[in-house]
């Protein structure tokens, strides 16, 4: 089962990377701006990450409470930036790449 959730959050990774580059052609290359073609893939990817993240949260209890918390914290991460840019506001690639890192989560066993 963990081998199945580090496969899907590394195919999450892989699946986002292509939106950085892409990103990276704009003339602001350090933001998303909302309402955008950019923004609609990015809330796309951000869902899908959400959604994986408070799987993997519920699937994690007892010994492994520190890993579902790290991805319920994750979770929370991504959702605020959803918000955001549901609301129109612009947010940073590095805070969208940070929200997608789930490197925490994953180093305390996954």
């Amino acid at each position: 089962m963990k081998t199945l959730i580090a496969s899907l959050i590394a195919l999450t990774l892989m699946l986002s990377v292509p939106l950085f580059a892409w990103a990276g052609s704009s003339s602001d290359s350090n933001t998303v701006r909302p309402n955008t073609p950019q923004a609609a893939r990015m809330i796309a990817t951000l869902e899908r990450a959400e959604h994986l993240d408070r799987l993997n949260a519920a699937s994690y209890t007892g010994e492994d409470s520190d890993e579902g918390v790290a991805y319920y914290q994750k979770a929370e991460q991504v959702h605020a930036l959803l918000k955001k840019l549901q609301s129109g506001e612009t947010v940073s690639e590095d805070d969208v790449r940070s929200a997608l890192d789930n490197h925490d989560a994953v180093r305390f066993g996954g």
